[in-house]
């Protein structure tokens, strides 16, 4: 049942991000005043628009990113195991604290695109590993 729902999301996920075979090319107008032109990938993918919540998202694991990388060389400087264990502990509330955010930015867009309950599942996430 799992698999057959994966396949379905998958399925309509990437069938809605890719050009079907008559659009028009990145190169030509399009023959309709009305339709919204969409960016096209470098493989001819059509990218899907713009998504506020997506871009948080990214935002907040490019800095993850950075902050992980700061204690990684500080940890390979690290002069005894006291240093490095704490370095270590460090990164691993750095890897919490980005499961939190990105489950706060959820929340946050959920509720305010009317999906209360959704937003208390999220907040309720938060809320278990903030306690462990």
């Amino acid at each position: 049942m799992h698999l057959r729902l994966a396949l379905a999301v998958f399925a309509t996920l990437f069938l809605g991000f890719v050009t079907p075979p008559d659009a028009p090319s990145a190169g030509s107008p399009p023959s309709n005043a009305a339709a919204v032109a969409r960016p096209v990938g470098p493989t001819g993918v059509v990218l899907p628009a713009a998504d506020p919540m997506a871009a948080d998202l990214q935002r907040a694991i490019e800095r993850n990113q950075r902050e992980y990388a700061a204690l990684f060389s500080q940890l390979s400087q690290a002069r005894d195991e006291r240093e490095a264990f704490a370095i270590q502990d460090e990164m691993r509330q750095s890897r919490t604290g980005l499961q939190i955010e990105l489950l706060r930015i959820q929340a946050r867009t959920r509720g305010a695109r009317g999906r209360e309950e959704l937003a208390y599942e999220f907040d309720r996430t938060v809320e278990a590993l903030i306690r462990r």
